[in-house]
């Protein structure tokens, strides 16, 4: 998964959020895109139709984006203290994130739905 292959090599809390919060970027991207098409197929180009699909289809992505790294969140967690009984050290602590892990995601896909959003008013 994107941000599990990268953890093990981030060395700061700050840049492990900064992944997060462009996992979300992404992940509210990709719904804008599909919820566009959904909107455009199911509605045709009538503005409102096509703003409620991507709404509604960016935010069910970005749950289950925020569902899938928080199964990798516990994966982790599992292999830290697998690490930690071999001796071996990991840069990243990962205490007190289960609740900021999907919380990250959320606000970084929220943001990129509300910055679709006001684009498409602003037309």
């Amino acid at each position: 998964m994107f941000l599990s292959a990268y953890q093990s090599r981030v060395e700061s809390r700050g840049a492990a959020f900064g992944l997060m919060i462009l996992q979300g970027i992404g992940t509210g991207l990709a719904g804008a895109a599909v919820g566009a098409g959904y909107g455009l197929w199911r509605h045709g180009p009538e503005m409102s139709d096509l703003l409620k699909g991507v709404d509604l289809v960016g935010m069910i992505l970005c749950l289950l984006s925020a569902y899938l790294m928080y199964g990798a969140y516990l994966t982790n967690k599992v292999e830290v203290g697998a690490y930690a009984r071999l001796g071996q050290h990991q840069h990243v602590r990962m205490t007190s994130m289960p609740i900021r892990l999907p919380v990250t995601v959320l606000l970084g896909g929220m943001i990129c739905q509300g910055i679709v959003l006001a684009l498409y008013g602003l037309k």
